[in-house]
């Protein structure tokens, strides 16, 4: 940046996360912005104020924890730059992939088309942190080395990585909480030092439950404080929490997965006010509380871009369907100076052992080694195809078809059958669906989704059928 700077170029620098752009902004002392927020947004529209026909005036974009960023994103990023900028991708290939479609970075990596630099020197933890060495064994498939102690008070002891033997749910999530209250006696800041990431959200040991938990050691009730109850939820000022929809009527706007303090509750009339990190106050009314969760916990997923000086992960057996080593490699990595593992000496084993990176078909590697003349020939073959499927105006997109069969769905389940039923329909059929702006009862602005052909109904089924029955 420094020597950027002293060129006299024009340099912009976003993450995909509010908490990564804020660490960028952190580090360089330079001004850092969301992607959504750089480019600006528009709800309404559906659609990015820079683009190819307004780009951004800029001569280098730098971007950080590019491992998050999906194809679409990507693509919407590329199209708002004006020819002469330069780009700099800053990002982890060994990172839990984006949640969105495509490896972008891998696939970047693989094709050897970008001139890459690998960095050999860690900062997030201190020089020789054990945790380094920890991540790498697990990247490499070996067991690592955790400090094992059974006393929530010989939590000081216990170096930079280590882990508590559990015998059981109860006692893990009795551990957790017991550690929290030994940090507190010590005086770590818990708001702004520590984080317990978990694999799920639901389950003894799941997010909800260890956030109720958990709020009473972060933040624990004062006489005649005011307080919300929403859901069996109840929050009041000072709760850390985290934004789990795009809110795009907020100035600025306030994107999924930023977190911020609650300032004000208005018990009288129900509703809660949250100062997010990038400055928006955000009034919730008590039909909206849903947007918002606790973050005194937050799943494994949600803490990437994200950076801790305490981590605490419960690590249990009950999670092996999910335990991989992406997972944990990612979850380590958050803890700039002490990772505690609570669990079982087995799931950790099951989660070094389970190597199991994203399996996606993506076509991006492919295309950029191929050339120019064999790009010109699959994207006129699309452009046929897509000509002969336009005349078909019977669709259905996965939130219909799941109101169609009368189907509940969570928010997980619904991301999995669309990620699912893109793939099985771009497998068969060789291009993508069409995308149509549709109301989603859940949201308040009409967004962009896909929408399949009817006889393509029997992809949307199976997805549906293969994840609800997983």
């Amino acid at each position: 940046m420094q020597w950027l700077k002293f060129q006299g170029l024009k340099v912009a620098l976003a993450a995909p996360t509010g908490k990564a752009a804020s660490r960028m902004k952190n580090a360089t002392g330079t001004k850092a912005y969301t992607i959504h927020r750089l480019l600006q947004w528009e709800g309404v529209r559906q659609a990015f104020r820079y683009n190819d026909k307004n780009p951004l005036n800029i001569d280098w974009l730098i971007v950080d924890e590019f491992s998050m960023v999906d194809i679409f994103l990507f693509n919407s990023l590329l199209k708002a730059l004006p020819v002469r900028s330069k780009v700099l991708l800053v990002g982890d290939s060994d990172q839990l992939p984006s949640v969105g479609p495509g490896m972008v970075l891998r696939d970047l990596l693989i094709s050897e088309m970008v001139s890459t630099t690998r960095l050999q020197t860690i900062y997030r933890q201190r020089h020789e942190s054990p945790i380094i060495y920890a991540a790498e064994d697990v990247n490499r498939g070996k067991i690592p080395k955790l400090y094992e102690f059974k006393q929530a008070k010989q939590w000081m002891d216990v170096g930079d990585c280590a882990m508590w033997e559990t015998p059981t749910l109860e006692a893990t999530a009795q551990a957790i909480v017991e550690l929290a209250v030994a940090m507190k006696a010590e005086d770590v800041d818990l708001t702004e030092s520590l984080m317990v990431l978990a694999p799920q959200k639901k389950g003894v040991c799941g997010v909800r439950n260890l956030n109720i938990l958990l709020q009473p050691i972060f933040n624990p009730q004062l006489p005649d404080s005011a307080e919300v109850e929403w859901n069996e939820v109840v929050y009041r000022v000072h709760d850390r929490v985290i934004q789990l929809k795009n809110r795009y009527d907020t100035a600025p706007a306030v994107m999924n997965g930023e977190t911020g303090i609650v300032v004000s509750v208005d018990s009288e009339n129900q509703r809660v006010t949250v100062e997010f990190e990038e400055g928006a106050m955000v009034n919730y009314r008590k039909s909206e509380l849903e947007e918002i969760m606790h973050s005194f916990c937050l799943t494994c997923h949600k803490s990437q871009g994200s950076e801790f000086t305490y981590v605490i992960m419960p690590l249990l057996l009950c999670n092996r369907h999910m335990l991989t080593r992406q997972l944990l490699y990612t979850t380590m990595t958050r803890a700039a100076s002490t990772f505690i593992a609570v669990g079982q000496t087995k799931a950790l084993e099951i989660a070094v052992a389970t190597d199991q990176p994203a399996r996606r078909y993506t076509q991006l590697q492919t295309q950029l080694i191929s050339t120019v003349e064999e790009l010109t020939q699959t994207l006129d073959s699309l452009k046929k195809k897509r000509t002969v499927k336009s005349g078909t105006t019977a669709t259905v997109s996965v939130a219909k078809r799941l109101k169609e069969r009368g189907i509940q769905a969570t928010t997980g389940q619904r991301t999995k059958i669309g990620s699912l039923t893109l793939q099985l329909y771009q497998d068969k059929y060789k291009h993508l669906p069409s995308k149509q702006p549709e109301q989603m009862e859940e949201m308040k602005f009409k967004t962009k989704t896909y929408h399949y052909e009817s006889e393509a109904v029997d992809l949307i089924d199976r997805a549906i059928d293969i994840v609800l029955n997983s």
